[in-house]
């Protein structure tokens, strides 16, 4: 059995906010709507940035919940 390597920060920080965005992005959306409808892209826009920056610092912080989310996906399958 190979040892599984980790991808970089930065890679893993992208993945993990695309699929934020696929799984969430309606409802990110909805949230920032309670702020200001006409600002709701405006807002997400400047939140995943800051987002992936801070997964990106620390993304063993993050990597569970990643892991988290796809196995709770797999098992409603």
């Amino acid at each position: 059995m190979q040892p599984t390597t980790r991808p970089a920060p930065r890679v893993f920080a992208g993945d993990f906010i695309r699929s934020c965005v696929a799984w969430r992005g309606l409802l990110l959306l909805r949230a920032f709507a309670h702020q200001d409808d006409a600002r709701a892209d405006a807002l997400l826009g400047e939140f995943l940035p800051e987002l992936e920056a801070r997964v990106a610092a620390e993304p063993d912080r993050h990597r569970w919940d990643y892991l988290e989310a796809l196995v709770v996906c797999r098992k409603r399958d």
